[in-house]
């Protein structure tokens, strides 16, 4: 593990965006508690496109991208 300072453009909600030093492009950091959400979501989604939901399984994919988006 090493310590580094990176340049923080945001930190509003549950996700920084930070920039790495010799990065290029900035980063989202996500808090643990709302991936595991996000993966919850996921795992859903899928099962309900499994089970033949259409509906769930778009309210399920409608929800992530809306958590993505908002990051």
């Amino acid at each position: 593990m090493s310590i580094v300072s990176a340049e923080l453009f945001s930190d509003a909600g549950n996700a920084a965006v930070v920039r790495l030093p010799g990065r290029k492009n900035a980063g989202v950091v996500v808090q643990g508690d709302t991936l595991k959400i996000l993966v919850d979501l996921v795992q859903e989604s899928l099962d309900a496109v499994k089970g033949g939901h259409q509906f769930e399984a778009k309210e399920g994919l409608e929800q992530i991208l809306s958590q993505l988006a908002d990051m």
